[in-house]
């Protein structure tokens, strides 16, 4: 099978480049374990008209989830593998960003969320997970989204209500909470973007 070029995944990177100037910058998440990690990432400008989550995923809808098992960073172009045994190709643009991210989820095991094009292999976005049972903590002020925390995380996200994965996720959080006695199995993964605090995906912790 020849290997797929990063050209679409360049083309979201040049397409955010249009909307509005892009900064990289380093950042720092505190997890529930009171570890800390650093990793890349590219945050919009306030005056953009969209926002990088829309940007990320414009050309890469489908998602893939999973613990990563090989990465190959100097590759090109750089090739991650899940635990599923799925392949997936990172744009030479897009390593500095996620580098520390995938590694330190290698190393830590703790999954992430990508999201890709099924066609092409390639990684538009990768998002960072936690584990817990998360709670919904009701609107934000301007009434566009839900507001979510991981106990005993104090952090709060945002569940955006246009989002197309703002129903299943909500319920998924509802069937969550409403358990009995809630144990390891019941928790979640909850995906999420460390810029704009936003909750993108749950998936089940005992999968």
């Amino acid at each position: 099978m020849s290997t797929p070029c990063s050209a679409e995944v360049n083309k979201t990177l040049m397409y955010t480049e249009q909307k509005g100037q892009s900064s990289c910058n380093e950042y720092r998440y505190h997890n529930s374990d009171a570890d800390n990690f650093l990793s890349g990432g590219c945050m919009l400008q306030e005056n953009n008209i969209t926002d990088r989550v829309t940007v990320g995923t414009a050309t890469h809808n489908d998602r893939a989830f999973g613990f990563v098992t090989e990465w190959f960073a100097d590759a090109r172009p750089a090739k991650i593998k899940l635990s599923d045994g799925s392949e997936w190709f990172i744009a030479d643009d897009n390593i500095k960003m996620y580098r520390m991210l995938i590694e330190y989820s290698r190393d830590y095991k703790e999954p992430i969320l990508l999201a890709v094009n099924n066609k092409l292999q390639t990684v538009g976005m990768i998002f960072s997970t936690m584990a817990g049972v998360p709670e919904l903590n009701g609107e934000t002020k301007d009434g566009k989204a839900i507001q979510v925390s991981v106990p005993p995380s104090t952090q709060m996200f945002r569940l955006r209500k246009d989002r197309p994965w703002f129903n299943a996720v909500k319920t998924a959080i509802i069937e969550a909470r409403n358990l009995p006695d809630p144990t390891e199995s019941q928790h979640l993964y909850i995906a999420f973007d460390s810029f704009e605090n936003e909750i993108v995906d749950v998936r089940p912790a005992s999968n």
